[in-house]
């Protein structure tokens, strides 16, 4: 079997567009053939060899975070053009990311921490960097205008406590994209100082007490299993909220929708950095 470039692989697989684009990638150390690495892209290999990119989705968002809303935000068929966002534990900004590339008008990058947004981030327009800002800080119900999307990626932080300075900021309208991290839900101490909530049954009771507290405070509409697990592969689900009308649960028969989503949750595979296009 005659050899190809691997630059011939990568532009016949369509793993990228370009030429350019392939040669940054290589260059980078981040192309993979038959999982080794590739120096340069016009190396010799069989036109059947297996190529992987490190971190592909980095080709298209800053962080893995992107992927996992845009599932939800998918899941939720929630519209962001032309909205206003505010993104709650921006980080680096995978959230905040992925609103702008669903046509958000502006985003308020909010995070406790400092420096971490990606520089492609604060150098658009489009998002307003408010580092070393917490979640309850009075400046966020100021903003004008104002969201009317809040996304919520907390660590360390209940949503439960989140709810009141969010319910603030959007003013008693508008709706709520949150990130459920279980290990910061459960009431159980053994298992928060495991760091990891992998048991069915206490990934069921934190999603049903979740929930219940919320349907006394807003209409709770979406459940769904983040596409993405999170760090050192936990699970991780999304709920959608909306405030302003009437409190309840709208989602259809809600225990077998928990049962459904946790199973999904667990039957992911652990997020590999090496995933290709």
């Amino acid at each position: 079997m005659k050899k190809i470039t691997v630059l011939e692989k990568l532009l016949s697989d369509a793993v990228f567009d370009s030429e350019n684009e392939a040669r940054r990638w290589v260059m980078t150390g981040r192309v993979l053939c038959n999982d080794q690495r590739v120096d340069s892209v016009f190396e010799k290999i069989a036109p059947d060899a297996v190529i992987r990119v490190k971190e592909a989705y980095k080709r298209n968002f800053v962080g893995k975070g992107s992927l996992k809303l845009s599932g939800a935000l998918s899941a939720f068929g929630i519209t962001v053009s032309r909205r206003v966002c505010l993104d709650c534990g921006a980080s680096t900004g995978g959230f905040t990311d992925c609103l702008l590339q669903h046509g958000a008008d502006r985003v308020y990058a909010v995070d406790a921490g400092h420096g971490m947004l990606a520089e492609k981030l604060r150098k658009d327009a489009r998002v307003i960097d408010l580092e070393q800002t917490n979640l309850s800080d009075p400046s966020l119900a100021a903003l004008d205008p104002a969201p009317d999307l809040v996304t919520l990626d907390l660590s360390y932080l209940s949503l439960k406590t989140a709810f009141l300075p969010v319910e603030e900021i959007l003013h008693g309208k508008g709706e709520i994209v949150a990130l459920v991290k279980p290990i910061f839900e459960t009431a159980d101490a053994a298992l928060r100082r495991s760091g990891e909530i992998n048991d069915e049954g206490a990934l069921i009771a934190v999603l049903e007490d979740l929930i219940a507290f919320f349907a006394e405070r807003a209409e709770v509409s979406g459940l769904c299993a983040s596409p993405v697990r999170g760090n050192t592969g936990v699970v991780e689900f999304f709920l959608h909220l909306k405030l302003g009308g009437a409190c309840r649960c709208t989602i259809e028969n809600q225990t077998d929708a928990i049962r459904r989503v946790v199973g999904e949750a667990l039957a992911l595979p652990r997020f590999s950095k090496k995933e290709s296009k």
